[in-house]
């Protein structure tokens, strides 16, 4: 608006929205004094007035806005539709969910791996079956940061994901528990841990082994995503 730093509004914060609001910029106020002088022919003013010290008005912090800390969130009703990917590329995103996304059902408390290309209706879903992650290990080990994301994967992470009826009542209670996470936090830590890895760049190129329907090169994450995605639904249902 190109108020001085130190102009006050003084009032209930929704005065001072209303003041502000209605105000007009000062600079936009001065081209039109400008303009009415001009028109008036009296002599243009060249030197602006300046109060060289700040009138300021005692009154309490002009700062009323706190932070609202959401301590219980609203639970879910019981059954609730999960979805949720770690991140989107390559036009491609790897999901969790416990329901058939293409079919858009009520949940069945059986948690899926599924892969989605491109947005709207009309672009596929493809469904993985459990333990497909098995199938994954041995492409991965042999790509750029392959190791190092599996042993993160395979040393700790796999503890934290609990059996399907219980991920299921964590998403609806929206809080982790007991060390096993909730899946929302579950999807963001996988979409964290493969960001750190930081293979923004590198690609996996399909050769004799297809994973990726209609794709040559796909970004590695989205193999990455894909193994750990799918390690956990696998895992969650299994214990079942």
């Amino acid at each position: 608006m190109g108020f001085p730093i130190t102009f006050q509004f003084i009032g209930t914060e929704g005065l001072k929205w209303r003041l502000v609001g209605n105000a007009v910029c000062p600079s936009i106020s001065r081209a039109l004094a400008k303009q009415v002088r001009k028109e008036l022919n009296l002599n243009e003013i060249h030197e602006f007035f300046i109060q060289p010290e700040p009138i300021i008005v005692p009154n309490n912090d002009l700062n009323i806005f706190s932070s609202q800390i959401f301590e219980t969130p609203p639970r879910k009703t019981t059954g609730s539709r999960f979805r949720r990917h770690p991140f989107k590329d390559g036009n491609i995103t790897v999901t969790l969910s416990n329901y058939d996304i293409d079919k858009f059902n009520k949940s069945r408390k059986r948690w899926k791996t599924s892969v989605q290309y491109g947005n709207g209706e009309g672009f596929p879903t493809f469904n993985l079956p459990d333990g497909f992650y098995n199938e994954l290990e041995f492409i991965i080990r042999c790509e750029a940061k392959g190791k190092e994301f599996l042993d993160i994967m395979n040393n700790g992470f796999m503890s934290k994901i609990a059996k399907g009826d219980k991920l299921q009542e964590m998403y609806e209670i929206q809080h982790s528990n007991n060390g096993l996470l909730e899946p929302t936090v579950l999807v963001d830590e996988v979409g964290r841990m493969i960001e750190a890895l930081k293979v923004d760049q590198e690609k996996y190129i399909q050769n004799s082994k297809i994973i990726f329907k209609n794709k040559q090169s796909i970004p590695l994450k989205q193999l990455f995503a894909l193994y750990a995605i799918n390690k956990i639904s696998s895992i969650a249902n299994s214990k079942d």
